[in-house]
């Protein structure tokens, strides 16, 4: 399967558009939201909820969602109805998806808005392998491609593909569509494949 991932979009409509157009043309099976669609401004919220709809995305919510809807109820109905189809984490095969680390509650502001960044993050992530046991995480919320592999932070960044070892674990931070970033995860060839524009 080829998961399209798609993180940190924060209204940024053309982005997503790009992002959109690049995984259809790489034949992605299922589009997966990672969280924070919403920016400050909710100038381009609903174009880019319509977008992630008509891709029929299954997804998370980013601490920027949770805040703007979960706590303030800020939005028009038709939002409201796709953020509540958004979950805390989700599982697609042995692949875990959550905004920010799986060992975090996404409804705690303290964790949701979680602000270490790698190398220091590095042991959290490990904490992820004890407590999960997918073979594959996914998060967003750091904008930028970070591979933790067992118990080692990748000196990858995202700038060409990655083949994954199957007896291995990993933990990926996926890169910002607010920040022309996005990628593909093919759980059948084992590579995750990430484009920048």
């Amino acid at each position: 399967m080829r998961l399209g991932l798609l993180t940190d979009i924060h209204e940024c409509d053309p982005e997503l558009r790009t992002a959109i157009d690049w995984m259809r043309d790489q034949g992605v099976d299922q589009f997966v939201f990672m969280g924070d669609v919403v920016a400050c401004q909710e100038k381009e919220l609903d174009s880019c909820i319509d977008l992630l709809r008509q891709l029929g995305a299954v997804g998370v919510w980013g601490n920027h969602d949770y805040e703007l809807v979960f706590r303030n109820a800020a939005t028009s109905h038709s939002s409201r109805e796709f953020f509540s189809s958004l979950m805390p984490r989700i599982k697609l095969d042995d692949c875990l998806v959550s905004h920010v680390f799986p060992t975090l509650d996404p409804a705690v502001d303290e964790e949701i808005w979680y602000l270490e960044r790698f190398p220091e993050a590095l042991e959290d992530a490990v904490r992820c392998f004890e407590a999960h046991q997918s073979r594959i995480m996914l998060t967003g919320h750091m904008h930028h491609w970070h591979a933790v592999k067992d118990d080692e932070l990748l000196s990858w960044d995202g700038s060409s593909p990655l083949d994954l070892d199957p007896h291995s674990r990993y933990l990926f931070v996926v890169g910002a569509v607010c920040n022309r970033k996005c990628g593909i995860l093919d759980t059948e060839s084992n590579q995750v494949i990430p484009y920048q524009w």
